[in-house]
């Protein structure tokens, strides 16, 4: 008899000690992740409609070579779910490139971010309109180190790192980490961009926020706003695009322009995007002969006096000054150019610096 009792006291304890273990387990996975520790250094963001215009949500803060880990913390309120968050990353003014964390992030909400996600975005997040995203990073050891830019912006729905507008929630928000003290305005630099005219194969909008690059017309088509200008040929004045059977103007005999994509529907561009996906407007004339663009810094970029004009004739080797709708300034060279002929497109290789 006293063994039949030992053998259910038994049973008692092993059944909460399974009860236990299972409890213990679910509190474990519904806990948020770990919060940054005391020491570390935390740069907070608060993002919602309406604060990235008005340049609230954009944080610089200073970083040394032996913090190790930094912590960017993203406070975020929308009133549409969010679904996407996508990141880029440039080092030292150089050129924005994706950027993926290595690890999932819990909030206390229970909003999780999925580090990886779908469609290739940094993160995937389950419809979620309020939350607390915090990044952890890794601080550089070289003593070179001038400074780490992260760009960071929310999706309803499918993104791409090239396409920063593309059903656009929060954001763009710029997390600017400098190693040097009084460090001048950081800006992105990519070399080497190919564009093609409408009669190329290479895309002919230049998108110069998320990652500098070309987009062809059915990303344009997808997100207008996120090109900035249109490597175009049109008219020796600019007024209309050539080519056989437009206003009776003859491929090839044009000439090679930069111009705001907002006025591709006035210089003969059929099935233009119109309100709410209304193109950007760029401001863009030829820059100063004084203007070096290969010593040209982020102090340079701040200081350009780029005027009203939405277009800007080409020649093989200029160097030409930009301001985007957000009021980012910077420069183009054009590195090399094809004009167009009758049996092929226009070509060009573009270099941008741009202010972050």
């Amino acid at each position: 008899m006293k063994k039949k009792i030992f053998s259910a006291f038994q049973w008692t304890l092993a059944f909460a000690a399974i009860a236990s273990t299972l409890l213990t387990s679910c509190k474990k996975d519904e806990d948020p992740s770990p919060a940054p520790p005391d020491s570390a250094k935390v740069f907070t963001s608060v993002v919602s409609q309406g604060t990235v215009t008005s340049g609230l949500a954009d944080v610089t803060g200073t970083v040394t070579i032996s913090d190790g880990t930094a912590y960017l913390k993203l406070i975020g309120t929308s009133t549409s779910n969010i679904d996407h968050v996508y990141i880029t990353k440039s080092q030292d003014n150089g050129s924005m490139m994706g950027y993926v964390p290595t690890e999932n992030y819990t909030d206390g909400s229970n909003n999780t971010f999925q580090a990886g996600g779908t469609s290739g975005a940094s993160y995937t997040v389950s419809n979620t309109k309020n939350f607390t995203l915090v990044i952890p990073v890794s601080i550089r050891t070289s003593s070179a180190a001038v400074s780490d830019v992260y760009r960071i912006w929310f999706t309803n729905g499918n993104g791409a790192f090239t396409l920063p507008a593309k059903n656009l929630v929060l954001g763009p928000v710029t997390f600017t980490l400098n190693y040097v003290a009084n460090a001048g305005p950081g800006y992105t630099t990519n070399t080497g961009v190919s564009l093609g005219d409408q009669y190329a194969t290479p895309g002919s909008l230049l998108v110069t926020s998320g990652q500098i690059s070309a987009l062809g017309t059915a990303d344009y088509n997808d997100s207008p706003n996120s090109a900035d200008l249109s490597f175009s040929e049109l008219n020796s004045a600019g007024t209309d695009r050539t080519g056989t059977g437009y206003n009776g103007g003859d491929r090839g005999t044009g000439d090679m322009w930069l111009i705001s994509p907002s006025v591709r529907g006035d210089v003969g561009f059929a099935n233009e995007p119109t309100t709410p996906e209304m193109p950007n407007v760029t401001h863009i004339s030829e820059a100063p002969g004084t203007i070096d663009f290969n010593t040209a810094t982020g102090t340079t970029l701040q200081n350009l006096s780029v005027g009203t004009g939405t277009k800007v004739k080409l020649t093989d080797g200029g160097t030409y000054q930009f301001i985007t709708t957000d009021g980012k300034k910077g420069l183009i060279k054009i590195t090399s150019l094809t004009p167009t002929t009758a049996s092929t497109g226009g070509l060009a290789t573009v270099s941008v610096k741009v202010l972050n």
